[in-house]
């Protein structure tokens, strides 16, 4: 991870994150949910961060 990212946003990226890997979905799959719940409820400016896959930024 670079920079900052608020509680909430880590809290709206893990819950689908983790849900999806309990269900049994991989780990693209689980990855991709969580940025899509961050997504969605937006950011609200005052974080300059981004999460990372593998060194990698997350697309």
């Amino acid at each position: 991870m670079q920079g900052k990212i608020l509680d909430r946003n880590a809290v709206n990226f893990a819950v689908p994150f983790y849900d999806a890997l309990g269900a049994g979905r991989d780990l693209p799959f689980a990855f991709a949910l969580g940025q899509h719940a961050i997504a969605r409820y937006g950011k609200d400016g005052r974080e300059d961060g981004a999460i990372l896959l593998q060194g990698k930024p997350a697309e």
